[in-house]
């Protein structure tokens, strides 16, 4: 249609077990996932975030761009999350002052919160409130090292510009749309294969995070150990039963499993309850462990909350052709992220480094 700006924007998710890709339009201020695509890793190519086996990794990120044919020169920005586990989250209120004695107070701030040494301590805030007495900011803070390293691996696929965004803010920008338009307080449970996240978000904004060191494959490993199985045979008892009861030994496995899990929940919900935000709307599940059956009815009857199994709203804009399964929530990480160009100040974001090696001559992207 003349007239019309059209905008593409990529979102690559990249845990300890898979890589999850999205590739966004954006036209007359609408939104619409074009494709999506997925591959799993096996252990040791990432290790809680850190990049062990380059070239391995290099490889799946170049086949699942593939599979999802996406170009990624395509798109204006490309926006890669880091994990959880290698973000710092720190809130601040911060006195009103001008605006350069306001970023000498956070960067202080940032310093003193932040347990990483001055020389490998990068940092970004957003502002969230402001009033006459103080502007409230939230501040993400990461390893220089594990920047640099992030930032030079993607410079040596030759992708476009990558800047880099905690997976907290992606996560919610991608289940957005399916939040209650009143929503004044809601939780996302984020269940990953070597981790568990519990956020609160107050009226859009994160208001609290905190991480379990329980994930899926702690889960397989249990049930591997106590029932005399394989690894993936396990695996498969794990997400054939679940929490649903057809299997009494697995159901008893994993409720001891999730024990930390569920004991998180109402910490935060102890925590919070007199918050003036109100009470807990709902809980939603993302992540790979989230569709164990029986999931989120076993987790509302423990914690008193109705809890659901999330996936982001702009699926409904996926041509029919782009296959989704076996697990919709597996992408909306990177659907958050790839919307995060056109949301602009509206969360801390890592800046990525100009892009461009001759190692990209390895991977000659299509044009």
């Amino acid at each position: 249609m003349f007239g019309l700006t059209r905008e593409l924007s990529i979102g690559l998710d990249i845990s300890d077990s898979s890589i999850e890709v999205a590739l966004v339009e954006k036209t007359a201020g609408r939104y619409r996932v074009l494709s999506v695509g997925r591959t799993e890793m096996r252990p040791g190519i990432v290790d809680q975030g850190r990049i062990k086996d380059k070239g391995e990794l290099a490889r799946l990120v170049k086949k699942v761009f593939e599979t999802a044919n996406i170009v990624p020169t395509r798109a204006r920005m490309v926006i890669a999350g880091l994990p959880e586990s290698k973000t710092y989250i720190h809130f601040a209120s911060v006195p009103e002052t001008d605006k350069n004695t306001m970023k000498e107070y956070i960067e202080k701030e940032t310093r003193r919160a932040v347990p990483l040494a001055s020389h490998d301590l990068v940092s970004s805030y957003a502002v969230m409130k402001k009033d006459a007495v103080a502007t409230r900011v939230i501040i993400a803070a990461a390893s220089k090292m594990i920047l640099d390293e992030w930032n030079s691996f993607f410079g040596s696929l030759g992708l476009p510009p990558v800047s880099i965004e905690p997976e907290i803010f992606a996560v919610y920008r991608g289940l957005a749309d399916t939040m209650p338009q009143s929503a004044s307080r809601v939780g996302v449970l984020d269940c990953g294969a070597f981790a568990t996240t519990f956020y609160v978000f107050t009226a859009g904004a994160l208001s609290y995070s905190h991480t379990v060191p329980m994930g899926g494959e702690q889960c397989t490993r249990a049930i591997s150990k106590k029932i005399g199985l394989n690894l993936k045979d396990a695996e498969k008892q794990k997400h054939l039963h679940g929490f649903s009861g057809t299997n009494p030994q697995v159901l008893s496995i994993l409720i001891k499993e999730f024990e930390p899990v569920v004991h998180e929940l109402h910490s935060a919900l102890d925590m919070r309850e007199g918050s003036e935000a109100g009470a807990l709307q709902k809980i939603i599940c993302v992540g790979g462990s989230s569709m164990l059956p029986g999931l989120a009815k076993y987790l509302s009857s423990n914690v008193s909350v109705p809890v659901e199994i999330g996936a982001s709203a702009f699926f409904g804009s996926l041509p029919k052709h782009v296959d989704i399964t076996p697990n919709p929530s597996f992408y909306v990480e990177a659907i958050g992220l790839a919307l995060r160009t056109w949301y602009d100040g509206t969360t801390p974001l890592f800046e990525g480094a100009p892009q461009g090696h001759a190692f990209a001559r390895m991977f000659p992207w299509r044009h």
